[in-house]
């Protein structure tokens, strides 16, 4: 059986709350509209969830599609310098 460590293991819990901590800085500096669109289309894909369709945020799938290329590419920015690229990559698992 392939456990972790004990020490890995909350080095892991500890990223994931600075990684939760995180998101919901960056959300908070986002419209409304943007942090719905990270919370329940971004974000989602990345928890294994269903995401939202397009069209329940008022505006064109093209558009929804725009906005979450804008707003992933913002949350790299932001993780990056607050994190700094490298020790984010690690967190990541990359």
């Amino acid at each position: 059986e392939d456990r972790p460590l004990p020490d890995e293991a909350m080095d892991r819990t500890n990223n994931a709350a600075a990684v939760a901590e995180a998101l919901e800085a960056f959300a908070s500096t986002l419209k409304d509209s943007h942090a719905a669109i990270l919370r329940r289309r971004i974000l989602a894909d990345y928890m294994g969830e269903d995401k939202a369709d397009a069209n329940s945020f008022g505006v064109s799938k093209q558009r929804v599609s725009q906005l979450e290329k804008v707003i992933t590419y913002k949350l790299q920015s932001f993780l990056a310098n607050r994190f700094g690229a490298e020790a984010l990559s690690e967190m990541m698992g990359a």
